[in-house]
């Protein structure tokens, strides 16, 4: 693939991105099971069945904050609370409910984009590195 039909796809999304409502979080949508368990709860044998959000923006606070490219998250419930994901960005948000754990994931991106912001390409070593850099530019705040 060109690069000049990587840029035009890239484009075309942006494109369709501003027909997307600013509350708009695509949560959950079913996946096809086998197992015979409750989508999004953990079965008995151990292997997890996540629903997966994806987020075009995050909310912290009265704050909107724009992905740069949507943020998968994979919602389950152990035990009693609600878990919410993103293993790329060593992220997660708790809660009696999906969507209140969703909205703790948000607000701990939001924390840790402005905390990676904040420090020195020196302070830094190892996966904190690499989380610095997938963080540098996750978020935009919307005005």
């Amino acid at each position: 693939m060109s690069v000049s039909s990587v840029f035009g796809s890239y484009e075309k999304i942006k494109s369709r991105r501003r027909d997307i409502p600013d509350d708009y979080r695509a949560f959950p949508f079913p996946l096809a099971t086998g197992f015979g368990v409750t989508l999004g709860e953990r079965p008995e044998h151990g292997n997890e069945i996540p629903k997966v959000a994806v987020l075009f923006a995050v909310h912290a606070g009265d704050t909107t904050y724009r992905a740069a490219k949507p943020i998968q998250v994979h919602v389950y419930r152990d035990d009693d609370l609600f878990v919410a994901e993103n293993e790329t960005l060593l992220v997660t948000g708790t809660g009696e409910s999906a969507w209140e754990a969703v909205e703790e994931l948000e607000s701990n991106i939001v924390h840790f984009w402005k905390y990676y912001s904040e420090l020195d390409e020196g302070q830094v070593m190892g996966d904190a590195r690499r989380l610095k850099s997938l963080y540098a530019d996750l978020l935009q705040e919307e005005e």
